[in-house]
């Protein structure tokens, strides 16, 4: 005679099978998770390199484009228009920004730039290699959560890079941290200990 399983039977081989899935799932998010973070981190070195290669700290341009013989005005190289975001093509870059804390180009800036010859980074760096799905339309470098990569110049805050300028992802959570001791989960170009 045939023995047939039992509803609790099935119950209890049913629960095993939904207990493991959820553990190896656990164990692909956490995966995943690191090798985002490991993925931004090479991009921020990356980027980094370029521009300490590229050393220009600052463009000098026309105050007035417009008028040859205005006074000079010294900007700060890839963050032209001082939103602490790493630039992307000002000629490209759009009138409402996709990430709403990056500021957009003013018509001022956007002059400025076309009299400098200056299309960001990733024009500047001819030769950068980004992982697939870290520059937008605009040429802005994103991190691997899709948001633009920060940057500051004040060789005081980075004592043990050696370099005159920082370069961050924001992290996974969204939220600069760089104001923080430990920098939250932001992702960095220096780092905080010799």
């Amino acid at each position: 005679m045939r023995r047939a399983f039992t509803l609790i039977e099935l119950l209890v081989v049913i629960s095993v099978i939904l207990a493991l899935l959820a553990m190896g799932f656990a164990g692909f998010r956490g995966s995943l998770s690191s090798a985002r973070a490991g993925n931004t981190q090479t991009v921020v070195n990356v980027v980094a390199s370029a521009i300490s290669g590229d050393g220009r700290r600052s463009l000098v341009v026309r105050q007035a484009p417009a008028i040859p013989a205005s006074d000079p005005l010294v900007m700060p190289n890839w963050d032209l228009n001082r939103d602490g975001w790493l630039d992307g093509d000002p000629s490209m870059d759009p009138r409402v920004p996709k990430q709403p804390s990056v500021a957009e180009f003013t018509p001022l800036d956007r002059a400025r730039a076309a009299q400098a010859k200056y299309r960001g980074l990733l024009f500047a760096a001819s030769n950068l290699a980004l992982p697939k799905g870290h520059q937008d339309s605009d040429g802005h470098v994103l991190d691997a959560w899709g948001r633009p990569l920060r940057i500051s110049a004040a060789s005081a805050t980075y004592p043990f890079s050696g370099s005159w300028f920082g370069v961050w992802s924001i992290g996974p959570d969204g939220i600069d941290g760089i104001a923080n001791a430990d920098g939250g989960d932001d992702i960095r170009s220096w780092s905080t200990t010799p």
